[in-house]
Order: C-alpha cells, then structure tokens, then sequence
C-alpha cells in the first residue's frame, strides 16, 4: 500500500502547543493483479565444421522479451481542502485553530506513484564464432580467433503517461499525456581476439599471447514523436488528442515535447580500440606447480573520434597491468 498526503493546514506558532498540521491521506493500492512471469523466446543455429586439427564454429541466436518488468508512472486525481490561516493573530489565540472555522479552498491535483509493470522489451540477436587451427609443428602454436557480432534493443513495450512539470501562473498543466511513442535505444558491437598459444613440453612452459580488437561500438536513442494519443483531466475523463488544437491551447500544448534532433543521432560508445596481454606459464615438480606471470595491456591504443556536438575526443592508452598466479596440484 502507498499512503499519499496532501498538506491541507501547516500552521506555525512559537509556542508549540498552539500549532497544527492536517493532512488528508489517500490510500493507494499499487499491486498490479495483471502482472504476469516474464517471457523469453530464444532460438539459435549453430554450425561446427571440422577438417584436420582446425575447427570453426558459428553461432546465430536470437532472444525477444516483450513482457519484462518496469515499475510505470501513474496518475490520479485527488481532492483535497487548502486551509487558509493567514487571518489568525498569533498573539489572541489560545488553542490550535480549528478546521471548521477557517475559510478554505477546494482543490484537486494530480498524485503519481509507480507500479510494476510488465512493459520492458529487450531485443538482442547476434553471431558468435570461433575458430582454432591445428597446433603448428614448427612452432608449437595453436592459433584461436573468436569473437561476436551483437544488435541490442532496449525500450518500453506498452504506452506510458507524462506530464510535464512546468509552472504556469501558480499551478501545473491540469492535464496528462498518454503516449505510445516508446523510451528506447539500438546499439551494435563487433569485437574479435586473435590468441596465440605455444607450449614446449620438453621445457614445460607455455606462452600465450592475446590481441582484442573493438572494431564497432554504436548507439542510438528511438525516434520519438512527443505527441500523445490521449491526455486526461482532472476529473479523470480521457479525452482523444487533436495536435491542432492542442497547440493553440495554453496547457495542452506543454504536452508535446519536443526533442533535440540530436537525440537521434548515432552515438560512439566506444572508438576502435586494440590491445595486447601476455602470459607465461611453468609447470615445476612433476607438473604438480604451476607458476604463470602475466601482463596485462602491454599495448593498447584507443582511436580518436567525434562525440557529440562534433568535440573530439581522445582517450588516454591503459598503462600496463602487471600479476602472477600460483596453482598447487598435489
């Protein structure tokens, strides 16, 4: 339950047995009956294809939640009295003033508070690969590329209310939008690791030597209109939103917003990027220790770009991160 309070009387007086607050409490019951399990349905394909030591594998999948949880805003009507004090000489009285002897003013107003929802989509479909060669005898290395290709998209799955919060001549927009444009946004990364994996068994050591590159990294925001299909009133009463007439009128108007074009401009998140880490790894007393030392980010470097408004950005290299790892197999 959520117990909402409208201030009605906050009256102050220096001795604190003449003071009074009154408010009036709505009683809210914010468990949504119709809330129902979130639901996935996923597929994938795979593919595995094997000739000699060397073997590639392809992965396709994609995941479609339309039904996830979100806590949406709501908004009702409520009444409530706005008591009036001002005409009350602090020094003539001798009690808390009474209600009923003070003049008031009806009012109603809009309460908002949230409630789950199942109103959250998540889109997500991609491609993961890997392929490893057979170990080169020369060299004693095994080569391994992997990596994925990923699409994501993030937003609300049902129409959502709004009202703006501005202050025209004392008092709010007596009105709420119910829109069906959704909140939501697209991104798209590409990423691949180049490993190089060479063991000498005579010597017992073992190098590996990893490449991550991050060639694509995007986002963007959905298309918004601004524009409501509906708006209601105080009373509660829905009415159908005609955008002509709305902009001629002092409050319906604030109920279309209006978006900065570049809000929907592509965004990097991340510029190309390459780095390199490195490992080293000893087996000693019959394999049963293992000591690897490694380093990670031994190279790095992160490509410039432009962010928004065109700024351009440039990214600092990460400084090198060196560590050891002892295993005991006894």
């Amino acid at each position: 339950m959520l117990y909402y309070d409208w201030q009605q009387l906050n009256y102050y007086h220096t001795n604190p047995d003449y003071r009074r607050l009154n408010l009036k409490t709505y009683v809210i019951d914010r468990t949504n009956y119709d809330l129902q399990a979130a639901r996935n349905f996923k597929w994938e394909v795979r593919g595995d294809i094997s000739y000699g030591e060397n073997r590639l594998s392809i992965t396709y999948f994609r995941e479609d939640i339309t039904s996830g949880f979100r806590t949406a805003t709501y908004y009702q009507p409520m009444s409530y009295r706005k008591y009036d004090a001002t005409g009350l000489d602090p020094d003539a009285i001798t009690a808390p003033p009474k209600l009923e002897y003070l003049p008031y003013t009806d009012v109603t107003a809009f309460g908002s508070y949230g409630m789950a929802s199942n109103a959250t989509r998540l889109f997500k479909e991609g491609v993961e690969y890997q392929f490893t060669s057979k170990r080169i005898p020369a060299l004693r290395t095994r080569i391994t590329i992997d990596g994925a290709w990923f699409r994501t998209l993030y937003s609300e799955s049902e129409p959502y209310w709004y009202r703006p919060t501005v202050n025209l001549g004392g008092q709010g927009v007596p009105y709420v939008g119910y829109y069906s444009d959704p909140d939501g946004s697209r991104k798209i990364s590409f990423n691949t690791r180049f490993m190089f994996d060479t063991y000498l068994p005579r010597l017992k050591l073992g190098f590996s030597a990893a490449i991550e590159c991050m060639w694509l990294y995007r986002s963007w925001s959905l298309r918004r209109t601004g524009i409501p299909d509906e708006y209601m009133d105080l009373e509660g009463v829905r009415h159908p939103f005609n955008v002509d007439e709305a902009r001629n009128d002092m409050y319906l108007q604030w109920l279309i917003i209006t978006y900065p074009e570049s809000n929907f401009n592509e965004r990097i998140e991340e510029p190309f990027n390459v780095g390199m880490n490195l490992k080293v790894t000893k087996k000693f007393f019959k394999e049963r220790i293992q000591l690897a030392l490694f380093v990670d980010h031994l190279f790095s470097y992160k490509h410039e770009y432009r962010g928004l408004n065109g700024v351009l950005v440039r990214q600092m290299s990460e400084m090198p991160y060196f560590g050891m790892e002892i295993n005991f197999n006894l």
